[in-house]
């Protein structure tokens, strides 16, 4: 009995290490391998001058991942998306994004980073080019002020669907009588400005017809285009620039001329008059904004140099209107005139003058161009004889 007392013993021992054993072994926990993640794929689609859409495929095998896209003129990139997270899941996901700003015409380089813990995976290097930039031109529009006098005040903007209107190219021609032809704009500058509105002072110089007995104040007048066109930030200007057509109109300025010795004038002939005698004159011109330019020019001639050799009646003067056919030459330059002046310019004769009969006449000019027409005996045209003693 003691043998087989012992050799169970032996058997129960050996039975109790093998569980032992087996205890041991299920209470050691073996380091799980994790799997990297896996970009399966990438691709790009709506590329325009500007942006591009990127893609990418990546499975994380059952891991959350951090996700971004490189991108740049070279593979160092030096740009990146925003971390885009993707959940795990059993299956592959899509991550996409819009890359805005880009510069047209460009190449890029671009790949998709997938991270996952420690594990970081690189797609491969790949490539687009941005397209060439499409560019819709500016619009154009204006509007002037009502009215026909200078100055003018034209307002005028644009607008650009695809980017913004930078400035305008503006210019302004003097039109003929028969309205724009190519005299009138061969050659016209286009002038560059950044603000929406302006005044113009612009010429009416054309004699308007008069009907017979009309003593009102002589008209002139010019017809204009103004022409306007929008500029966008690439430079692109509006192809049909907006222009409207205008007529401006004016009176012709005044002028009196005032004798001095203070006479009235004779009708019968020359003012016979001794030394000292003098020449003074006002100009004005109603339709006129305050402080616009007002020139005047005088004249002083023989009447021996125009072919007279015997002072004019005026009667005679106004059928002969000498001065209508006299050399322009003969009139002294335009010089600008002070309407506020408290002194006004004065005319005189001297002793080279003694003996000689002479006809002085004084005619103002306005902005526009419109001058004193009309010259009349004993206003602003004086005939004069000096006499010797």
């Amino acid at each position: 009995m003691s043998h087989l007392f012992r050799s169970l013993w032996a058997f129960v021992f050996v039975i109790g290490l093998a569980i032992l054993s087996s205890c041991s072994e299920d209470s050691t926990t073996t380091p799980q391998l994790l799997t990297p993640p896996t970009i399966l794929g990438q691709s790009v689609s709506e590329i325009s001058h500007q942006s591009v859409m990127v893609k990418g495929w990546v499975d994380g095998h059952g891991r959350s991942l951090v996700c971004w896209f490189e991108h740049g003129n070279n593979i160092s990139y030096g740009a990146r998306t925003p971390d885009m997270i993707v959940e795990a899941t059993g299956d592959s996901s899509l991550v996409e994004y819009r890359i805005n700003g880009l510069n047209p015409e460009t190449l890029y380089w671009w790949r998709l980073v997938a991270v996952a813990g420690t594990d970081t995976v690189f797609a491969s290097d790949t490539s687009f080019t941005t397209m060439m930039q499409s560019n819709e031109p500016p619009m154009t529009f204006t509007t002037i002020a009502p009215g026909d006098h200078n100055p003018f005040n034209f307002y005028w903007n644009g607008s650009d669907m695809d980017g913004a209107v930078v400035g305008y190219r503006w210019r302004l021609s003097d039109n003929g009588l028969s309205g724009i032809g190519e005299a009138d704009t061969l050659g016209l500058p286009w002038n560059f400005t950044t603000v929406t509105d302006s005044l113009f002072t612009v010429s009416a110089d054309f004699p308007a017809p008069r009907e017979p007995g009309d003593t009102g104040p002589r008209i002139f007048f010019r017809p204009h285009t103004f022409w306007i066109k929008a500029v966008d930030n690439l430079g692109f200007e509006d192809p049909s620039p907006a222009q409207i057509s205008f007529t401006a109109v004016t009176e012709a300025p005044e002028i009196e001329v005032h004798i001095l010795p203070s006479m009235d004038p004779n009708p019968n002939g020359c003012l016979e008059l001794p030394l000292p005698i003098s020449f003074t004159w006002t100009a004005s011109d109603s339709d006129s904004s305050p402080g616009a330019l007002l020139e005047v020019r005088t004249l002083l001639v023989s009447l021996s140099d125009l072919g007279i050799s015997t002072c004019l009646t005026q009667d005679e003067y106004e059928e002969l209107d000498p001065l209508t056919a006299m050399d322009e030459g003969l009139w002294n330059e335009w010089v600008e005139y002070d309407p506020q002046a408290q002194v006004q310019p004065t005319f005189a004769l001297g002793p080279e003058h003694l003996g000689e009969r002479y006809l002085f006449a004084a005619m103002a000019r306005d902005e526009a161009g419109a001058w004193t027409e009309e010259l009349t005996w004993g206003s602003n045209v004086w005939l004069v004889e000096v006499l010797s003693d």
